[in-house]
């Protein structure tokens, strides 16, 4: 990590602070509503029913079961990819500065005024091996973002009940689903409300709405006036090309 990254992170935590969540907020990553959200969803957790008490007797008890858990470890895995996309990150950012100052004078002007370009010699296996690791933490990042969107698309499916499969869905998958609800009825009503959230559905790789992420330099804040937020698809495409076939899951653990 970057020196300031580690002054950062090397301060104890206030003896006041909530143990659940601290390091995420730490990171500045935290989504307060997301573990409100995967709370709610654990208390209605109920051994008799099965699963979530309140669906009992649908959809029928392996179903609840499994349902139930897939649907909580989505709501809880948004925030630990988001925790390992920021370390990520961080750790890229390091090893891509030592990269830059090993380069650093590559590159100069002879009397003549010609450009002349010499790498230096890797002399060391840690030579080699720093651009390595910001390539593996720079793919781990992409990686852990693309979980977080993976994720909260099957949150919201699970949550709102929308008619596309849980088990495989993502963010496409539920904007998609978003895109095919008509009204007439309380519940697709509280959907069309979610849809108005999320912007206009049909938009290519646009995720709307507000989504407050502090991976920049400052923490960006992204509406649906402001023009939405893109990255779902790219992400996603970058993902599943350095990702092995097989290995891929939507709600790692």
């Amino acid at each position: 990590m970057m020196p300031a990254d580690v002054d950062h992170l090397g301060r104890e935590y206030s003896s006041s602070e909530p143990k659940e969540g601290r390091l995420a907020r730490a990171l500045n990553v935290d989504i307060p509503v997301l573990r409100e959200l995967g709370n709610e969803i654990l208390g209605d957790f109920d051994e008799q029913a099965s699963g979530v008490g309140w669906w009992a007797p649908h959809p029928g008890t392996s179903r609840r079961i499994l349902i139930g858990d897939h649907l909580f470890t989505c709501v809880r895995s948004v925030e630990t990819n988001l925790i390992e996309a920021r370390l990520h990150l961080m750790e890229a950012m390091d090893f891509w500065q030592r990269e830059s100052d090993f380069n650093a004078r590559a590159v100069s002007i002879d009397r003549d005024g010609r450009v002349k370009v010499a790498f230096p010699e890797r002399k060391r296996p840690l030579d080699e091996a720093v651009p390595v690791i910001a390539t593996l933490h720079t793919v781990g990042f992409v990686r852990a973002i693309a979980g977080a969107l993976d994720c909260f698309g099957a949150v919201i499916v699970g949550v709102l009940a929308l008619r596309t499969g849980l088990l495989r869905a993502d963010l496409d998958s539920a904007r998609r689903a978003l895109g095919t609800v008509k009204g007439g009825d309380p519940g697709e009503e509280a959907q069309l409300q979610v849809r108005l959230v999320f912007g206009e559905t049909h938009s290519g790789c646009r995720s709307s709405g507000l989504v407050s992420l502090g991976f920049g330099s400052e923490k960006h804040v992204h509406s649906p006036r402001a023009g939405g937020f893109r990255c779902s698809k790219p992400v996603r495409c970058l993902r599943e090309s350095w990702t092995p076939a097989g290995s891929r899951f939507s709600a790692p653990t």
